[in-house]
């Protein structure tokens, strides 16, 4: 939750699974005075919207009280955060919301919503309300809020966070004047040396996902635009979640397959071409995967015209197959 800037968020979701029961254990009981050296590491309880709501909660009031050390217990150690094109890690991100020149007069969260990613994952989309200012400016008011939780021994942990602007389509907002060029040196942060430091140390001890994971979902995220400009429906079903989520370039969120598939297939537009570049994936579980990419699309839709956008995407892998959620 670092300086809130408009930006665009493709696709951020989720898959429901059915939980399986523990298994019936019908070994005969161990003598009280044997020790037991296989004794389970304790696990986190299955999340629920209310603990995961009070997480995010307590997460914004840290953020708007500049309280890195909550962020440090809060993040996984495989965090990523993204926003312009821009990639950060778990250090990165406590540096920057430490040193941020963020002044936040109230904030508000409703319209909470969560959607399992399996056993071990969960997406929490929540509408987020913030009176306030960064670096100056005035801070998107709403926005829709998704965070990722991973389950990390006993505790639920944020693998990503980011937020979106909600835009009435008929009053969108002004365009933002372009800063002038300035010299390097003037506009360097004072704590640009120790973002550095962090970032170093991100690269250094972060998860990287292979180049195999990171060629296989985009290679399934390109497919899936390509379905979405040639308004394939049955392939872009087949290649998402029941529950799939998404949050659109307006910051509204859509849940579940028929409902996106109905959303896309209103939509009037008129695509010549895609394109995806700048992909990354990072594994943030086994089988849950999130990709940043830098997609492009030629064409119109609603009369509008597109452009580039920056987006996130969670895959889930479901047996030998990697599905959008």
């Amino acid at each position: 939750m670092k300086n809130i800037k408009l930006f665009i968020l493709t696709a951020i979701a989720a898959l429901m699974v059915a939980a399986c029961g523990a298994p019936v254990d019908n070994k005969p009981a161990v003598n009280a005075n044997t020790a037991n050296t296989n004794t389970a590491k304790p696990t986190a309880a299955a999340p629920t919207v209310g603990a995961l709501l009070d997480m995010e909660k307590k997460a914004f009031e840290a953020w708007a009280k500049k309280d890195g050390k909550h962020f440090e217990g809060l993040l996984a150690d495989n965090f990523v955060g993204f926003e312009g094109g821009k990639r950060t890690g778990r250090s990165e991100e406590i540096k920057m919301i430490t040193d941020s020149k963020c002044e936040v007069a109230s904030h508000t969260i409703s319209d909470e919503r969560m959607v399992p990613v399996g056993p071990d994952a969960a997406v929490l989309v929540t509408k987020a309300a913030v009176e306030g200012t960064c670096d100056g400016q005035k801070i998107p008011n709403p926005m829709t809020a998704v965070t990722l939780f991973v389950r990390s021994g006993d505790a639920w942990k944020a693998a990503y966070h980011n937020q979106v602007a909600i835009i009435d389509p008929k009053s969108p907002p002004p365009a933002a004047p372009a800063k002038p060029a300035a010299d390097a040196k003037k506009e360097a942060p004072k704590n640009a040396d120790a973002l550095s430091a962090a970032a170093e140390d991100d690269a250094k001890t972060a998860e990287r996902a292979s180049d195999d994971l990171t060629k296989a979902v985009m290679a399934l995220e390109t497919s899936g635009w390509e379905a979405w400009k040639a308004k394939d429906s049955a392939k872009l079903g087949s290649m998402m979640t029941k529950d799939v989520a998404f949050v659109d370039p307006m910051g509204t969120a859509h849940f579940g397959n028929d409902a996106n598939l109905k959303v896309w297939a209103d939509q009037k537009c008129d695509v010549k071409s895609v394109a995806l570049t700048d992909g990354m994936a990072t594994p943030v579980l086994p089988t849950v995967a999130l990709l940043t990419f830098k997609g492009t699309a030629v064409g119109t839709c609603d009369g509008q015209k597109l452009g580039p956008i920056w987006g996130t995407a969670v895959y889930l892998k479901e047996g030998d197959a990697w599905k959008l959620a």
